[in-house]
């Protein structure tokens, strides 16, 4: 750092010194057990798993009595020269460094007020009136900011919802992600608003989508006649994230399979590759998934072959009939697809089917080196699986 650039710094911190004193220093908060709340907040984030322990214990047994507090560190301003001080530290001389430390404040607003939203958390629907505050951080562009204030959103009860479902309207799309992730941190309690994740299915940012979706999976088995009804939603989107989102939510498979094999007919490619992606992963086995799988091979599109092969392997040997159809793809042009078949392959091809035995040595001696660690590890499974007829590598 140029030592014009550290006198900036000092000369601005002068400047803004009486304020930054009176906003981020210690005020006359009364010591619990020697700390203040705001001392507990930050061992929460201790490296000891002991010291944080004993702060969560303390929070809890503070409860509603912390919040005032914590919404002071939760409204805590952003002071730029603060936080750049901080920074840049340790450029800074180190007669200047104390004493302008104690001027700027001890602690980055980046510690702070995380600290705070863990102790929301801690405190759960007790700490319900910080929902404003935790509200308002949603758009800070400090991801170390916004991210734990929508996990504490998420961890308030259905005060928070509210708020949610607000911030999940925003013309800011990263505020819309962060509320679908506190949707998900709350859990089944926002089944309520199970509709307004749905609609964010089609959300034109695809990390909105893609949250939206995890955000559904954990909504619990409630969620599930939406998700079905979302299938055949006429936006391919929809019916895109509900089959991922059956996916991730281990669905049983006597409510969601038929709806997923008529999703695997759809026009959309798209949909296709998820809904049979999701039969791989239903709970439980149905007695036509197989089938279905397998005349979903012959499908014209190499996303959803590619996603026939991975919905194959997660059903191991219990797909073992459609293993001569899979083996076909060791050679086929598309590497993805070659790759797939090979891992496939270790986990439904009997360890004792020569034929196939023979295709994956031949992949491993010739192809690409793609291809031959591919049908190595391929061929490694079927080995330990010979040696250990008990374990299937996947579950029906």
């Amino acid at each position: 750092m140029s030592r014009t650039r550290k006198l900036g710094i000092v000369g601005a911190v002068l400047i803004l010194g009486i304020a930054a004193a009176t906003v981020f220093l210690p005020g006359d908060d009364p010591l619990h057990e020697g700390k203040t709340v705001t001392g507990w907040a930050l061992q929460l984030h201790a490296p000891d798993p002991a010291q944080r322990a004993a702060a969560q214990e303390m929070i809890r047994k503070l409860g509603p009595e912390a919040v005032p507090e914590l919404r002071r560190l939760l409204r805590m301003p952003e002071l730029v020269v603060r936080n750049r001080f901080w920074k840049n530290a340790t450029s800074i001389p180190q007669p200047l460094r104390h004493w302008t430390a104690v001027v700027v404040g001890a602690r980055k607003t980046t510690q702070v007020i995380p600290a705070a939203c863990e102790a929301v958390c801690v405190i759960g629907p007790g700490a319900v009136a910080a929902v404003p505050d935790l509200a308002e951080l949603l758009s800070r562009p400090d991801r170390e900011i916004s991210h734990p204030a929508a996990r504490a959103l998420g961890h308030l009860g259905p005060g928070a919802l509210p708020a949610l479902a607000s911030a999940l309207q925003s013309t800011n799309a990263e505020v819309r992600k962060l509320a679908a992730f506190g949707l998900g941190e709350a859990g089944p309690i926002a089944i309520g608003l199970a509709t307004n994740l749905v609609e964010a299915l089609h959300d034109p940012n695809k990390d909105v989508r893609e949250t939206a979706v995890a955000a559904l999976s954990r909504l619990g088995r409630g969620v599930l006649p939406i998700l079905l009804d979302g299938l055949s939603n006429p936006d391919p989107l929809i019916g895109r994230g509900a089959a991922v989102a059956i996916a991730a939510s281990r669905a049983p498979y006597i409510l969601a399979f038929d709806a997923l094999a008529g999703a695997a007919q759809s026009p959309d490619a798209g949909l296709r590759a998820a809904s049979v992606r999701a039969i791989g992963e239903l709970a439980g086995f149905h007695p036509r998934m197989i089938e279905v799988l397998r005349s979903a091979l012959k499908d014209p599109s190499p996303e959803v072959q590619l996603a026939v092969l991975a919905a194959l392997k997660a059903r191991g040997k219990y797909a073992g009939q459609a293993s001569a159809d899979v083996a076909v793809f060791l050679a086929n042009p598309a590497i993805d697809l070659r790759l797939g078949a090979a891992a496939a392959l270790g986990y439904l091809a009997a360890p004792g089917d020569q034929e196939i035995v023979a295709r994956l040595r031949t992949l491993a001696d010739t192809g690409t080196m793609d291809d031959q660690a591919a049908a190595r590890e391929a061929l490694k499974v079927l080995a330990a699986r010979a040696a250990n007829p008990g374990n299937p590598g996947s579950v029906p």
